[in-house]
């Protein structure tokens, strides 16, 4: 994960606010798996358009919406 990408992730879970908390699961193959749940101001609507924004960011696949 690159800075900058994190940075992008923020400004694209601030447009899409909603009711539902982000968790963040990071995953190192043969070192470690680690979950982040964001803050309550990090919450968002949970939409298809998210899940694109957040998929061209990472790759396809990365993001469930639950």
């Amino acid at each position: 994960i690159k800075p900058d990408q994190i940075e992008r992730l923020k400004e694209v879970l601030l447009q899409h606010v909603g009711e539902c908390r982000t968790h963040i699961h990071l995953h190192i193959p043969n070192r470690s798996r680690t979950e982040l749940v964001l803050s309550e101001r990090f919450s968002v609507s949970p939409t298809d358009e998210l899940l694109l924004k957040v998929e061209r960011l990472f790759g396809e696949k990365v993001a469930v919406l639950k």
